[in-house]
């Protein structure tokens, strides 16, 4: 199945697979070891990692203790 670029695994949305895949993906491209380097050629993967990433941080909002 293609990748969207906007909405993950060629749905309509986000699902657990979108989840479990960037969770994978996103171990490997940090890892050190030979298996990143054979993950990181494939340029598709490292930009669908890094958009699902910039998703995910721009959902949460900081904590603060109220005082």
């Amino acid at each position: 199945m293609p990748v969207n670029a906007d909405l993950g695994w060629g749905g309509s949305g986000s699902t657990a697979l979108d989840a479990a895949a960037f969770t994978y993906l996103h171990i490997l491209l940090h890892a050190e070891d030979d298996l990143r380097i054979e993950v990181a050629r494939r340029v598709n993967l490292i930009h669908w990692e890094q958009r699902i990433y910039e998703r995910v941080c721009a959902a949460f909002v900081p904590y603060r203790v109220s005082q």
